[in-house]
């Protein structure tokens, strides 16, 4: 079970990078084809989505490991802090 969970984590943080160095792509080509304030500016909005998506799901899983604490769900608490 636990390296069935592994696996998923592994894929799922794997096509999330892949999908923000996909993101950068289209600036980086801007950016090479001289069009540099709407390249960087590309770049800027992908890395604003991607910190704020990290940061939301860091939110998300400390209150659902607040909310388990509190119902005295421990096996719950311990595999959320896992991830």
């Amino acid at each position: 079970m636990k390296g069935i969970i592994g696996l998923a984590i592994i894929v799922f943080s794997t096509i999330t990078g892949l999908m923000f160095i996909l993101s950068l792509l289209s600036g980086y080509v801007q950016i090479l084809q001289g069009d540099v304030a709407n390249g960087t500016e590309a770049i800027v909005n992908a890395t604003a989505d991607e910190i704020v998506g990290s940061v939301q799901w860091s939110v998300v899983v400390t209150v659902l490991v607040a909310i388990a604490s509190a119902l005295g769900l421990t096996g719950v608490v311990a595999f959320m802090k896992k991830i």
